[in-house]
């Protein structure tokens, strides 16, 4: 076995591997962008020259950039400027066109160049227009309101804010056009960029703005009552003030419907029973039949019809007046009793004003005993609602004493 091993070299110890050399780093493709130069973990711009500062310009963090940007405008460096208006075509932060602000008119020929490029088009030539809104030149007044015809919908309104720095309120005066189009992201654009410009001529197209909004408020009857307590805190429960709601006025019937009600029955019972302790409630859920639910809201209208001093609350789903089945007359009075009892109907976050006007008509022309109607939106931030951008942006602008006006007028849209 020895002799085996020799001659076909068992006993040889394997050579070792050849070392591993480190690859070269990978240069970039043509066309290719480089990565951006190491940031110190803690920029000192205040000991920075201007090679560093312009280096620190093309950071990854926004608050290094515009930290650099403001320590190069006071130092009035002129060596800063394409460089600093190359940081605001690549990023767009606010404050490095501040700082390009502090340059003038000298940036006309470098902005100029920018925009003759027919190549650059989208959000980088927006950015041009916001360069040349700053430099306070009439030089460049006639590249500006070309581009406010930009079919592009950010280059137009970003040229329309330009021409208003610069003194020309024909800017304005496209957006306000812009305000009574039908397309919801131009109506939104135009509205930001008017809060933007922030001039007298500018807030007097706002509120007219705001003011043919609220107007369609009129739409809704007086006798709904309208809230949409989400719009002044995102974070309330809104269960809580639901609940609240009934207490503060209470009835011997609540009939709570819609949506968030329909949520509550289905999710939230242990909730909604432990606000509303000591009260009849009884629910009703979509997997129940039509004939199910209009059981339970019967069984509430017996409670509360026994007693005027009783206190019955229907929360869920129920068919709609004009339904089939159709919602059976169950707002009366039986005639063994000899008082009347109250009640109310509330519509939390309701998704269609056709089918509240339904309810209303069924009060209006059935009721046999004096009923309210109120509404409680839902609607809180964009994003967390169906609250558009350009709805919020109303609201923020509506005065404090019209937010109830607000809350109809969005109503009105639903």
């Amino acid at each position: 076995m020895g002799f085996l091993k020799k001659l076909f070299g068992g006993d040889k110890k394997a050579p070792p591997p050849p070392p591993v050399r480190p690859r070269p780093p990978r240069l970039p493709e043509r066309g290719e962008p480089q990565a951006a130069p190491a940031e110190p973990e803690t920029a000192d711009v205040e000991a920075m020259d201007v090679r560093q500062l312009t280096r620190l310009l093309n950071a990854r963090d926004a608050g290094q950039r515009e930290a650099a940007a403001a320590r190069l405008a006071n130092l009035g460096e002129r060596s800063a400027l394409r460089p600093l208006m190359n940081a605001y075509l690549n990023y767009g932060d606010a404050l490095v066109l501040k700082a390009l602000a502090t340059y003038g008119d000298a940036l006309v020929p470098a902005a100029r160049r920018e925009a003759s490029d027919i190549g650059i088009i989208g959000t980088r030539r927006a950015r041009v227009m916001d360069i040349l809104g700053v430099t306070g030149s009439d030089e460049v007044l006639g590249v500006v309101r070309e581009a406010t015809d930009d079919i592009d919908l950010e280059i137009h309104t970003r040229a329309c804010v330009a021409l208003a720095r610069l003194g020309d309120v024909w800017g304005i005066d496209r957006l306000a056009d812009d305000l009574r189009l039908t397309d919801p992201q131009r109506r939104t654009m135009a509205l930001e960029a008017l809060r933007e410009i922030g001039t007298d001529r500018a807030k007097v197209v706002l509120d007219e703005h705001v003011r043919r909004y609220l107007a369609e408020g009129g739409a809704v009857p007086a006798s709904i009552e309208v809230h949409a307590p989400l719009l002044e805190n995102p974070d309330r429960n809104l269960i809580a003030f639901v609940t609240d709601h009934i207490k503060r006025a209470p009835h011997a019937l609540t009939v709570v419907i819609g949506s968030m009600a329909i949520q509550m029955a289905s999710n939230k019972r242990d909730v909604v029973k432990e606000h509303l302790a000591g009260w009849d409630i009884h629910f009703s859920i979509p997997t129940m039949a039509p004939e199910e639910q209009i059981a339970a809201l019967l069984a509430s209208r017996d409670a509360a019809a026994a007693d005027a001093d009783a206190r019955a609350v229907f929360f869920g789903m129920l068919p709609a007046p004009h339904d089939n089945p159709p919602l059976p007359h169950f707002l009366t009075r039986p005639a063994d009793i000899g008082k009347t009892y109250t009640a109310k109907i509330i519509s939390v976050d309701p998704h269609e004003y056709m089918l509240l006007q339904d309810w209303l008509h069924y009060i209006q022309d059935k009721s046999e005993v004096p009923t309210d109607f109120e509404v409680i939106l839902a609607a809180s931030r964009p994003g967390k609602s169906a609250m558009s951008a350009e709805e919020y942006d109303i609201y923020q602008m509506t005065p404090e004493e019209r937010r109830n006006d607000f809350a109809r007028a969005y109503l009105a849209h639903l």
